[in-house]
């Protein structure tokens, strides 16, 4: 269609409201860490990157594992004697963003002695975090003097219920510690203590994009979900990108045009109609054709076709995979 040579006057904008949306979310698959690993920090060649009390000793044990090849091996001896037995583990100076995640999971176990206290003192296990400025929040995993399994077993965590510090920056944390300890501070601990698989997870890796600009006076909500979409950032690029498309009023054009009975809906058509800034493909939402004194006049209602999801999805593709070739610069 083109003004000047089968587009009539009386061309009108008309615009629709029904199909927007001030708010997007997308919800993905599961997935474990941020490098997607589960085991990233419990396998072969992991031991020399915890830390502990200098009396006691870190392993890899290849006879006891919940997957790869190992697990991590804690053994605190008696003597000389120690108020908390732990395994620390440093994420790096930059901390890694576990905002994602809902749990932390790890399995664990002991041996047949059991974790044993001086005087048969009470003592609890705790899982710690510590954020790059130093802010911590804990959670008690074990209380009144319950043993852990003798055979690798999994614990979750839900990470909502961690208390400490209220400003802990979740997108920072630097160190993860498990804290055997006695429950009066004084009295000795030790033991044997496995661990293995400890991984953040999430089921279902969720972003949400709002449009603060909207003259909705209520939120009208758009939810994705697809099960292979499992990176957190590229989710949230999805989320924007979805916003970007849905939140936009969808125009109308009436076009009225020189008899052209070809024309029907659903037929894409290309458009030049510089006085109305009308340029490009557009769909035939609506044909209306009818006899005038003037010969036949068709009357085109035009809409331009929104981008489908997987053209979506591919535009998110191509500017992470260009992101990356410019070596993560914007």
């Amino acid at each position: 269609l083109q003004e000047g040579v089968n587009v009539l006057r009386g061309v009108k904008r008309e615009s629709d409201t029904v199909q927007l949306y001030n708010k997007v979310v997308v919800i993905g698959g599961a997935r474990s860490n941020p490098s997607g690993d589960p085991d990233e920090w419990t396998d072969q060649g992991d031991a020399s990157s915890w830390t502990t009390d200098p009396s006691a000793n870190i392993s890899e044990d290849q006879s006891e594992r919940a997957a790869g090849t190992c697990s991590i091996h804690l053994s605190q001896p008696e003597e000389p004697g120690v108020v908390a037995m732990y395994l620390k583990y440093d994420f790096g100076v930059s901390g890694i963003d576990v905002a994602p995640f809902s749990h932390l999971r790890f399995h664990h176990k002991t041996d047949q002695n059991g974790i044993l206290t001086e005087n048969y003192a009470d003592w609890t296990a705790e899982v710690i975090l510590e954020d790059t400025s130093g802010r911590t929040v804990s959670k008690t995993y074990l209380t009144n003097n319950v043993q852990p399994p003798q055979t690798l077993t999994e614990v979750t965590l839900n990470l909502q219920e961690f208390t400490g510090d209220p400003d802990f920056d979740w997108t920072a944390v630097r160190y993860i510690t498990l804290k055997l300890k006695t429950d009066d501070g004084t009295s000795k601990i030790w033991g044997q203590y496995w661990i293995d698989k400890l991984h953040f997870h999430t089921p279902n890796v969720k972003a949400e994009a709002t449009d603060t600009t909207s003259n909705l006076k209520h939120t009208r909500e758009y939810v994705l979900r697809d099960e292979k979409l499992t990176d957190p950032d590229f989710v949230q690029e999805v989320a924007e990108a979805l916003l970007k498309t849905l939140k936009n009023t969808t125009n109308h054009y009436r076009v009225p045009v020189s008899g052209a009975p070809e024309l029907q809906a659903g037929v894409k058509v290309n458009v030049e109609i510089p006085t109305h800034n009308l340029s490009g493909t557009y769909y035939i939402a609506e044909a209306e054709h009818r006899l005038t004194s003037n010969g036949l006049v068709s009357e085109i209602t035009l809409e331009k076709p929104a981008l489908t999801l997987e053209e979506i999805l591919a535009e998110s593709i191509m500017r992470r995979i260009s992101l990356i070739e410019r070596g993560g610069v914007e």
